[in-house]
């Protein structure tokens, strides 16, 4: 029997991911909580919607939630983040800790809407669209002879379900086209 199953911990450790492995989740709360034996410190706990263990936030992590969300844990509920483990410094030792990635998750793309009048391609209801598709396209996954090739990423952004582009969900979507070109150019470089 492992002592981790003996003794198991309320908060999540690195041990608790695969090598490489990364974990969402959406933040519930954020507390201050007494640890420790003997001579406790107050420290941050972030309790999550989709997992029973919490999260110790460290000063490092916290920084990155605060940066992405704001000053005021108050407003991280609903939000969610990314945990990653990174082999870090600790004392002279290298070992496996537990980072938030600097990167907000994206949202799943929405269900595909019957009403989409469509089908090929999401309709566009945003004058945002022109100046999105440029800053998406001046990356090497969407260049076409040096210019932005529009009804590639409109095709993507079907692909992925969304049905229309909105000012509401533009940068959602930019952030799923350009992690669906990530994944994909990586799949063909394999």
């Amino acid at each position: 029997m492992k002592m981790s199953e003996m003794y198991p911990s309320r908060f999540l450790k690195a041990e608790d991911f695969a090598e490489d492995e990364r974990k969402t989740f959406t933040i519930k709360s954020v507390d201050l909580e007494e640890l420790g034996q003997g001579k406790k410190e107050t420290k941050p706990v972030v309790s999550f919607r989709d997992s029973e263990k919490g999260l110790v936030l460290n000063k490092t992590n916290g920084a990155v939630v605060a940066e992405m969300y704001g000053d005021d844990t108050d407003e991280w509920t609903g939000k969610k983040i990314t945990l990653i483990t990174l082999e870090v410094d600790s004392f002279g030792d290298v070992v496996r800790a537990i980072r938030i990635s600097k990167t907000k998750p994206v949202a799943a793309p929405p269900a595909p809407s019957a009403e989409s009048p469509n089908k090929k391609h999401p309709v566009v209801k945003t004058g945002k669209w022109q100046s999105a598709l440029k800053r998406i396209g001046t990356s090497t996954y969407y260049q076409d002879n040096g210019g932005v090739d529009t009804w590639h990423i409109l095709g993507v952004a079907a692909k992925l379900g969304y049905t229309e582009i909105t000012d509401a969900n533009i940068e959602e979507v930019e952030g799923m086209i350009v992690r669906y070109a990530v994944e994909n150019t990586e799949a063909q470089q394999a």
